[in-house]
């Protein structure tokens, strides 16, 4: 994969892990939450995670993308960190995504990764 293939398909999967942590709780989170959810730590360098989601463009993008798909909206604060709040009805709204074709979200859901488990 090249790197503009690769920055037109990342945000969708960054979107992907998103709407995971949601799915599993329905909670309010802040993207360090997220960064820390897909992160792992090697016990002789904890000072150094690998993260599968980390902060930059591509989560931003990801952001913006959920916001304008009605999963997510984001609250904004002046001093806290802004807040990633699933939007009313989520789980209705990622349904009608998946049905629509979104072949990245509707394979997460057909592996069963969602709501069954």
């Amino acid at each position: 994969m090249d790197k503009s293939e690769f920055l037109e398909v990342a945000p969708s999967y960054y979107a992907l892990a998103i709407i995971s942590i949601i799915l599993d709780n329905h909670l309010v989170h802040t993207k360090d939450e997220i960064i820390e959810k897909y992160s792992s730590y090697d016990p002789d360098d904890p000072e150094n995670p690998f993260c599968l989601v980390s902060d930059g463009k591509l989560l931003d993008r990801s952001l913006l993308l959920l916001e304008s798909q009605e999963i997510i909206r984001i609250e904004l604060d002046h001093f806290g960190p802004p807040l990633i709040i699933p939007h009313t009805n989520f789980e209705t709204r990622f349904d009608r995504l998946c049905d629509e074709g979104n072949a990245i979200y509707d394979r997460f859901r057909s592996i069963g990764s969602t709501r069954d488990q």
